[in-house]
């Protein structure tokens, strides 16, 4: 619901915040199981999103 709107107020995470929505939405409705590699990238993610926030993130830095 939000994603959208997030996504255009940071672009440099858009990618991130795209993950980040798409994972919670598995893990809220899906039977699906999560990789200790899904939940490592996915920590270092919403990291990265964290960092934005905070205004640490340039918009050309390239992410992951």
């Amino acid at each position: 619901e939000y994603e959208p709107n997030l996504q255009e107020s940071m672009p440099a995470v858009e990618t991130e915040i795209h993950d980040v929505t798409d994972t919670f939405v598995r893990a809220r409705y899906s039977p699906d199981e999560f990789s200790d590699q899904d939940v490592a990238l996915i920590k270092k993610e919403w990291q990265r999103i964290k960092k934005a926030l905070r205004g640490g993130v340039d918009k050309g830095e390239t992410p992951h």
